[in-house]
């Protein structure tokens, strides 16, 4: 079955790969036939890719991940380039169409498995022939947010201060921070913490080294989130938790507020993650099975099928038809069964079971796919995909981009 790769949205700084920086209201397929990437991630003005020879879709971490993957594992990245996030010299600050192979640093016996992309940084994370995992990071690290020691911008891909022996399942880069977790369901972070994002404690602000989050020993972590100053984290089971920087009531919680930081920040802060409760029984931990995470906000599958949002809904990205903050779970009015969730900056959107796809949120830039530039508070499904019969089997979203994998729809 012949897959399909569209992109829409934001173009400003070439971060949809499309040779150009023009903006996109409707999506717009990916025409270059030679490449079939594996994974797809778009960060603030950034996007990555690594290349494979099978297209077989699934969905992990908010992101788009084929499986079958190419012995070479190379990557591929395009978009700006101001720090260096491209692994290029900052003579060109932009590109607009695929850089093959452009992070020469990465070992070329190494597999790419994971890429994340922050707000001017990049880490990737490849496997040895030893199957030991090693992270990769370049671009901006004026907060330490490539977890290591060095200049504020390296254009070099080095590895990371991480322990050696282990396997990564997820990793994750916010503004200033970024998260990863183990196979042994260890958690490490690194970067700015000065919100809490890095779950650490109130008495780190800062580290230029990964570190584990005693917090979560023993719970065993699969999956990590970056917001723009708050974290969120998924167990094997489930279960939620969060961290960081609560203004907007992104971390769905309304107790534990840390006492020590100061006044200021004291309401807007919880710097140990805590368990996230169900909306419809409050006694209870919600259990997720899909997890997105926006700048201000999460989106989540609960284990009932029941889609799930909290946060900053200023745009609408909540999907509960207000621009409300919303401070504690609740269920929004979606009938459909989901396949898939992704968040983008400040935009929601949703794949059913039956491949059609609805968005909201922010969509200034078309990234909401409904030919317009409006904001909308409820999921609205986008009719383009049913009207050149393809059906929606993967998503991906960044800073106002939007990332669709289709094929044929099923008679």
């Amino acid at each position: 079955m012949v897959k399909r790769l569209y992109v829409w949205g934001s173009g400003g700084s070439g971060q949809l790969g499309l040779h150009n920086n023009d903006d996109y209201a409707l999506p717009q397929r990916w025409e270059n036939n030679q490449i079939q990437l594996e994974s797809i991630i778009s960060g603030g003005c950034h996007s990555a890719g690594t290349l494979v020879k099978q297209e077989i879709c699934k969905s992990l971490n908010a992101s788009l991940v084929f499986e079958g993957i190419d012995s070479n594992g190379h990557l591929f990245l395009w978009g700006s380039n101001d720090r260096g996030q491209l692994g290029q010299t900052l003579s060109k600050q932009k590109f607009s169409n695929f850089l093959q192979n452009s992070v020469a640093w990465i070992p070329r016996e190494n597999k790419t498995k994971f890429v994340a992309c922050g707000w001017r940084s990049t880490l990737a994370v490849a496997s040895s022939n030893n199957e030991e995992d090693q992270v990769y990071s370049w671009g901006s690290n004026e907060y330490h947010q490539l977890g290591r020691v060095q200049n504020a911008t390296e254009i070099s891909a080095q590895i990371c201060c991480l322990p050696l022996h282990f396997q990564v399942t997820s990793i994750a880069c916010g503004w200033k921070h970024s998260l990863l977790a183990t196979s042994d369901g260890v958690v490490f972070a690194w970067g700015s913490g000065r919100h809490g994002q890095l779950g650490l404690g109130t008495d780190i602000d800062e580290t230029e080294t990964p570190k584990h989050i005693q917090a979560l020993t023993d719970i065993a972590i699969t999956h990590v989130f970056c917001g723009w100053e708050h974290s969120v984290f998924s167990s094997s089971s489930g279960e939620i938790f969060t961290c960081g920087n609560n203004r907007h009531g992104q971390l769905g919680v309304t107790k534990k507020i840390d006492s020590r930081v100061s006044k200021g920040l004291r309401k807007q802060i919880i710097s140990s993650p805590v368990r996230v409760a169900d909306p419809q029984d409050k006694s209870r931990n919600l259990r997720a099975v899909h997890v997105g995470c926006g700048w201000h906000f999460v989106m989540c599958v609960a284990e009932t099928g029941e889609l799930v949002t909290w946060g900053k809904g200023s745009h609408g990205q909540l999907g509960l038809g207000t621009l409300e903050n919303v401070c504690e779970p609740k269920v929004v009015p979606f009938s459909h069964p989901i396949r898939q969730i992704t968040c983008g900056s400040e935009h929601s959107m949703v794949v059913t079971t039956c491949g059609d796809m609805y968005t909201c949120g922010w969509g200034e830039h078309g990234n909401l796919g409904h030919g317009d530039t409006i904001n909308r508070a409820l999921f609205k499904r986008v009719e383009f995909f049913s009207s050149i019969n393809q059906e929606v089997i993967s998503i991906a979203a960044g800073g106002a981009v939007s990332i669709a994998v289709t094929r044929t729809r099923r008679r």
